[in-house]
């Protein structure tokens, strides 16, 4: 196999073997974007070369949700936006794609909570 750890830009390396999962790809020594450019032998000749963007980040530091108080509430059969009882902070400034609740209460979990979506 064409492994190449000291491989740099413009740098071909040949990977011998048809099957991806033996090839694995490793994010770049410091933060960045490299242009990567392959194309597949069938044996018989080389497909048309194709390109994608390979970013090299930081590791995904995990989102905080802080609640506004430790304890909090609200009257029977009232709603309240969850916006008022908690915040949401990411160091990477990724946004929140999804919220997880847990209700570990003694109010019926399916009325307390509910998305507007």
């Amino acid at each position: 196999m064409g492994e190449r750890d000291d491989a740099g830009a413009g740098c071909d390396v040949l990977a011998n073997t048809g099957s991806l999962a033996d090839l694995w790809v490793r994010g770049g020594a410091n933060l960045g974007t490299d242009a990567i450019q392959i194309r597949a032998n069938d044996g018989y000749g080389y497909g048309n070369p194709v390109s994608f963007n390979l970013v090299t980040r930081l590791p995904n530091r995990a989102p905080v949700a802080t609640p506004t108080a430790a304890t909090q509430t609200t009257v029977v059969n009232t709603p309240v936006a969850a916006a008022t009882l908690f915040s949401y902070s990411d160091q990477d400034n990724d946004p929140a794609t999804n919220y997880e609740f847990w209700d570990g209460g003694t109010a019926r979990p399916a009325d307390t909570l509910r998305s507007t979506e």
